[in-house]
């Protein structure tokens, strides 16, 4: 078995989601995730120390789905974080921080996902108020799980409260393996998510602003509100001490992932993005608010979708509503401008064109390769050189609503 796995995925290695499953289950120790050349993280197994006892591939939940028993319908909210602050640092309306401080307050933890000083992620774990900062905000690159769940077995049979937040897949591979045993005191919380983005691609527009820059980048924040919580852009931080914020239709990173040129292979061929979902709690950017009645001042400061998948769920999320400001919605609204509750995303059939040029090419070849520039983006780009980037963004906003009204 052992040369049969030297590469896990070999049994289905376009459904493998990289969740780390089978390094925690690895009683050898001798299974660990690695980058491929396209980027993702993908499980490869030490065939000297491999004892050929098959845990790895009993536990894999791209090969053995696990039953879903949350409501088929869930409840859905709109929310934001009463703290201000908390709401403008968090990617939409600050509801995960919320969430974690209550699970604090049972003495428990918080398992979520921060970025190292390569600015890779990973999920460790938050014990205080203020470790769960840098797990606020989008990530889109996937998090290496490390041996994450051998540590919140522990604590759980240890009778402490769990959270644990990451994308479906990694709900998953948590319950898997649990042996899809339930524990009270475990709260799952998964992302709304897109798909996982090349760290590879990642890396590659990085270096091309470091460059540029002729500075290292030492943080980055891939959900910028500068502009508010509507603009989608990322803030780059550098060592010499400037921050330069970039617009989504101007940085390639952001449109190879929205595009889904650059997202994980099981990414598109995900089973978690329908109902019912996997996790006790899923949250998310409530978009459908920019076409209802909710006070600009709100949508500025960003606005969160939470459904409640489960009564364990509905007992949380029930201890939280003096901390939140929250409205019940239907699940047509919360699914309108998030289809990836119900469905799969994007999928560029470019994509493999994609992940084995751009790393062999120039960034603004590839922009106009891929992104050729349309009537829309020429004239966001004449409106770059005439306006400042603020009045530009409000001029964005507007202009659709001037054209329905005329």
């Amino acid at each position: 078995m052992a040369d049969l796995l030297n590469n896990i995925g070999f049994y289905n290695i376009k459904k493998c989601t990289g969740c780390g499953a089978c390094v925690n289950i690895c009683p050898k120790d001798c299974i660990k995730l690695y980058y491929d050349d396209f980027g993702f993280l993908k499980p490869q197994v030490d065939n000297r120390k491999c004892i050929n006892c098959g845990e790895c591939v009993n536990i894999c939940p791209a090969l053995h789905p696990i039953e879903r028993h949350n409501y088929p319908i869930p409840i859905c909210y709109v929310a934001w974080n009463k703290d201000t602050k908390i709401r403008q640092e968090s990617t939409s309306g600050g509801v995960f921080s919320v969430l974690a401080e209550y699970i604090l307050s049972l003495d428990g933890i918080i398992s979520g996902v921060v970025l190292d000083e390569k600015l890779r992620p990973y999920h460790t774990v938050a014990t205080r108020k203020d470790e769960i900062k840098k797990m606020r905000g989008s990530k889109y690159l996937q998090s290496d799980t490390k041996f994450i769940f051998r540590y919140i077995k522990e604590m759980l049979i240890s009778n402490r409260w769990v959270l644990f937040s990451g994308t479906p897949c990694q709900v998953v591979a948590l319950y898997s393996f649990l042996g899809n045993k339930k524990y009270t005191k475990l709260i799952t919380c998964e992302v709304i998510c897109h798909g996982v983005a090349s760290i590879l691609v990642f890396d590659w527009y990085k270096e091309y602003l470091e460059k540029k820059e002729s500075s290292t980048i030492i943080n980055v924040n891939f959900r910028s509100k500068r502009y508010g919580w509507r603009v989608s852009a990322m803030d780059f931080f550098y060592a010499n001490g400037k921050t330069e914020t970039i617009l989504a239709e101007k940085n390639i990173f952001m449109k190879s992932y929205y595009s889904g040129l650059s997202i994980r292979e099981s990414c598109t061929l995900c089973d978690y993005a329908r109902l019912p979902r996997i996790a006790d709690i899923t949250i998310g950017d409530y978009w459908n608010a920019l076409f209802q009645d909710y006070p600009r001042k709100e949508i500025k400061k960003g606005i969160s979708l939470i459904l409640v998948n489960n009564d364990k769920a509905a007992n949380v999320i029930s201890a939280l509503k003096d901390k939140i400001e929250y409205r019940s919605i239907t699940l047509q609204n919360a699914t309108a401008k998030n289809t990836n509750i119900v469905s799969l995303g994007k999928f560029d059939q470019r994509r493999d064109d994609f992940l084995l040029e751009f790393s062999h090419s120039d960034v603004q070849y590839v922009m106009k390769k891929y992104f050729p520039k349309t009537l829309k983006n020429r004239i966001s780009a004449l409106l770059d050189e005439i306006f400042p980037k603020k009045m530009k963004v409000f001029i964005k906003r507007n202009v659709g609503k001037c054209t329905k009204i005329l």
